[in-house]
């Protein structure tokens, strides 16, 4: 199950001080997601976190957790040119077999894409049999890269990326309006036609279109009446998102993206 947020601290008040041994931050690559990962480093090391489970900030392991320093905090070292090496995973796996000096061991793997399956391979027994206190966090712009018997072992979370800059354009705006629209096919194939030249502006306005649907979800006192298929529609978002990184054309997938809403729509 994929969990979705937006930039620092999405993961909120129900993963306070609970943490699972083992998570995928799927996000593109960057300064913001590394400071998701090192607030979410600090959430789980601090030792004076408030009742929502969020790092005070200012306490020495805080400041060692921002410097890199902290003894309980690891990064995988990628000794390859483009991939990790098996050493690699097995300093870290030696490394987070022992005793933490607070409460937990994070180990961080970024760009886990680069991971290769013999890697992967080596690293689920870990997943598996974690040692006591350890947490693991991969962060990869693209989990689909990652075997599924890891993604089994570990929480998903999903960042939304930060669209005000694009959302705000007369192009998108415009198909936004349109989208959610009583609009006819060849009007919306013509705006995406105009409209997206690339996967980065496909990718923008899917995160858009997803962060409109989350808003009509769970903006209001109640949920919608239309609730299922808002549910729905941002399955197949995500499933528009995972086509276009295996390949598929952003305007082929876009254009049956908004056939799969009419569909979605009429039932």
């Amino acid at each position: 199950m994929t969990e979705y947020f937006t930039g620092i601290g999405g993961y909120g008040r129900d993963m306070a001080r609970e943490y699972a041994h083992a998570y995928i931050i799927e996000g593109r690559s960057g300064e913001e997601r590394d400071d998701y990962i090192r607030s979410f480093a600090k959430d789980i090391i601090c030792p004076n976190t408030d009742l929502s489970g969020h790092a005070c900030g200012s306490c020495p392991a805080c400041i060692r957790v921002s410097s890199g320093t902290h003894e309980d905090l690891l990064f995988m070292s990628q000794s390859g040119k483009e991939t990790y090496k098996t050493a690699d995973a097995a300093a870290m796996i030696e490394r987070l077999s022992m005793r933490p000096y607070g409460e937990h061991n994070v180990g961080i793997i970024d760009n886990a894409e680069r991971l290769s399956e013999i890697v992967q391979n080596k690293l689920l027994k870990t997943l598996e049999e974690p040692y006591p206190g350890t947490v693991i966090i991969l962060a990869t712009d693209n989990k689909e890269s990652l075997l599924p018997t890891v993604r089994s072992r570990c929480v998903e979370l999903r960042m939304h990326e930060q669209t005000s800059d694009f959302a705000n354009s007369d192009s998108i705006e415009l198909l936004m309006k349109e989208w959610f629209g009583k609009t006819y096919f060849f009007k919306i194939r013509e705006l995406i036609r105009k409209s997206f030249k690339g996967n980065e502006e496909a990718f923008k306005f899917l995160d858009a279109l997803e962060n409109n649907l989350h808003e009509k979800l769970i903006g209001g006192e109640r949920l919608p009446k239309d609730a299922g298929a808002i549910l729905q529609m941002i399955d197949k978002v995500e499933e528009t998102r995972i086509n276009i990184k295996r390949g598929m054309s952003p305007e082929y997938a876009l254009n049956s993206l908004f056939l799969s809403r009419n569909n979605i729509n009429n039932r």
